[in-house]
């Protein structure tokens, strides 16, 4: 995706829905386990990438993608246990050193990052509600490429932590 999506910035960042209409003129994402994420603005290389080597097939026609309703944390909970959604959050220095427990770290203030979020849950210990997160930056950064950001309602019309649920998407698969 960093080396091959035009519409996007490669590792200077872009979003989600510029990925998905790639995605859909492109075929659908690749499985990582045949063309990993290097981190690399190189040469795309695809030419023999297969259609079994996709993940899924992305909608031919219309929308390559669905806006879900934004700042507002019951809803972002509610399309969670729909599908995953990708998600645009503000990343500060902090954030890229995160190894484990519930983010309450510092944010930017604008969106710079997009991840996809997974679940949610509670930590008790924390008595925090967080959302789990998957990075795109390996197994060796967070916990195991997820990250658990706290949720809190009082934040909505922020868009929650780092605007996590500001912009909320999700791709229309075939």
């Amino acid at each position: 995706m960093v080396s091959c999506d035009p519409y996007n910035l490669g590792c200077q960042g872009g979003w989600p829905t510029d990925a998905f209409r790639f995605w859909q003129e492109d075929g659908g994402p690749i499985d990582r386990d045949v063309y990993p994420y290097t981190n690399d603005a190189a040469a795309c290389y695809t030419d023999d990438i297969s259609d079994d080597d996709r993940l899924f097939e992305m909608t031919q026609s219309g929308n390559a993608y669905v806006n879900t309703q934004g700042y507002d944390l019951e809803q972002f909970k509610a399309d969670i246990r729909e599908q995953p959604l990708a998600v645009a959050f503000g990343v500060a220095d902090e954030f890229m050193y995160y190894f484990q427990g519930v983010y309450t770290g510092a944010c930017e203030a604008g969106v710079n990052h997009g991840m996809v979020a997974v679940g949610f849950g509670y930590d008790a210990d924390e008595e925090t509600e967080y959302a789990i997160i998957r990075n795109s930056w390996g197994e060796n950064w967070g916990e195991d490429g997820y990250i658990r950001v706290a949720m809190n309602a009082s934040e909505d019309s922020d868009g929650g932590k780092c605007m996590m649920y500001a912009y909320p998407n999700y791709p229309v698969v075939a």
